[in-house]
C-alpha cells in the first residue's frame, strides 16, 4: 500500500500550470519593463529668458531664448497672452501658436520674436514644446497602453507614461509696463 494519500497529477496538469506560470511572470516582467523605461522628463523642462527689444519704425519686437532641457530635440511653438484684469486670454492679432521652422536640439538654446502688445498692462510668450520625432520605442509604448485601454486593463494602461501629443505647455516671464514711457519689465 502506498503512504501518499494524494492521488498522482497527469503530466498534462502540470505542463498546463508551469506554462500558466511561465505566462504570468512574462506579463509581470513586460509589465515592469514598460514602467521602468518611461521617459524621464526634467522639471523645468525649459527656459525663457527674454534678451533685448528691437524696433523697426513701426512695431517693436521683444526677443526671447528658449532653453531645452530635454534629452531629445524638440519642436517648439510660440504664443502671447495678455491679461485682461480677470484672467489670460490670447493676445489679438497673432495666432495661438505659432511654429519655429527648426527643431531645437538637446540642451541648446532657440531664439523668437513676438510683438510688444502696448494695449495690456501685463502680458507673457507661452511655448509649447513636443518632440521632434518619435521612436519606435515610443510608438510601441502608446500602441501597448491604447490596445490595454480598450481591453478592460486601463488601470495598467494609466502606469505607461507617453509623449503628451498636446505637447508641453511653459509661460515665460510675466512682462509689466510698470513705469510709464519705458518698454515692459520681465519678473521670472
Amino acid at each position: 500500500m502506498d503512504m501518499d494519500p494524494c492521488p498522482p497529477v497527469s503530466g498534462l496538469k502540470r505542463a498546463f500550470f508551469c506554462l500558466l506560470l511561465l505566462l504570468m511572470l512574462g506579463v509581470i516582467g513586460g509589465y515592469g519593463a514598460l514602467t521602468a523605461t518611461n521617459p524621464k522628463i526634467p522639471h523645468p523642462w525649459g527656459d525663457i529668458r527674454l534678451t533685448q527689444y528691437s524696433t523697426n519704425g513701426t512695431s517693436t519686437l521683444a526677443h526671447f531664448r528658449f532653453q531645452n532641457k530635454f534629452d531629445w530635440p524638440v519642436m517648439i511653438e510660440v504664443g502671447l497672452e495678455v491679461n485682461n484684469g480677470r484672467s489670460w486670454e490670447m493676445a489679438r492679432g497673432y495666432l495661438l501658436f505659432s511654429p519655429i521652422e527648426s527643431a531645437v536640439l538637446p540642451k541648446s538654446f532657440a531664439g523668437f520674436s513676438v510683438p510688444v502688445p502696448f494695449d495690456s498692462k501685463e502680458w507673457r510668450v507661452l511655448v509649447r514644446a513636443a518632440k521632434a520625432n518619435l521612436t519606435k520605442t515610443d510608438v510601441h509604448r502608446e500602441n501597448i497602453k491604447r490596445w490595454l485601454d480598450t481591453h478592460g486593463a486601463a488601470f495598467l494602461g494609466q502606469k505607461i507614461e507617453v509623449q503628451d501629443p498636446n505637447g508641453y505647455i511653459m509661460p515665460g516671464p510675466l512682462m509689466k509696463f510698470d513705469r510709464p514711457g519705458r518698454l515692459p519689465t520681465p519678473y521670472y
